[in-house]
């Protein structure tokens, strides 16, 4: 049985046709991936994610738009671009001790926590889980908590089976393959500007088994 808190739908102030020419099977405005739609609604009114629908869960999240109902359903037809499905979702806080809480208190589990050196201060990153789709939280940890912006959709990281193929599919529309920060993963990056896409997107490999 899903669990409360498993991401079902975000909506992305796109266009249909710029995720079609990334290789996407997009019917109508949306597509699928895995079981969770993205649906494209134009640009007007803003870029980027809009917007998610998470089972059970009603209201906006530290900020974060979130949905109550689901539209209509995807395509699960297979993709020319091999991408099968979202690994994980970014999310921006400059206020951890305000929006890990409010995570929580929409009944998503604080999974683990880690922090690194990154240019001019340290990073955080703390996950959870979205049902199949992990939830990365990221920012400053030094940034300043008073009247700090609400978290805010920042991008998505996309699995291919086969990374190659992928991107010999997208051509210049993507970056070689490299090793990614995952051990045993690699990753490439869609070039989002050239195709209209105003969502950061990364595609990498599956994890490692075993």
């Amino acid at each position: 049985m899903p669990n409360p808190g498993q991401l079902l739908e975000l909506v992305i102030g796109d266009t249909a046709e710029a995720w079609r020419s990334a290789g996407f099977a997009v019917a109508d405005d949306r597509t699928e991936l895995d079981g969770v739609v993205l649906r494209f609604c134009g640009e007007a009114g803003g870029r980027g994610i809009r917007s998610w629908t998470l089972l059970d869960v009603a209201d906006p999240i530290d900020g974060l738009p979130t949905g109550a109902a689901l539209g209509a359903p995807g395509t699960a037809e297979p993709h020319p671009n091999s991408i099968t499905h979202i690994d994980h979702v970014v999310v921006e806080t400059d206020d951890f001790s305000r929006t890990i809480p409010a995570l929580e208190q929409a009944g998503l589990d604080l999974r683990r926590s880690r922090t690194f050196d990154f240019g001019d201060g340290e990073r955080q990153q703390s996950f959870f889980w979205l049902g199949s789709v992990i939830l990365e939280l990221v920012g400053m940890v030094d940034a300043a908590a008073d009247a700090a912006p609400p978290a805010r959709f920042w991008g998505l990281a996309l699995t291919s089976p086969d990374l190659d193929a992928t991107a010999g599919y997208l051509g210049d529309a993507t970056s070689p393959p490299k090793d990614a920060v995952q051990k045993g993963r690699r990753i490439s990056t869609l070039r989002t500007r050239d195709l209209g896409i105003s969502v950061p997107v990364a595609i990498m490999s599956p994890h490692p088994r075993g």
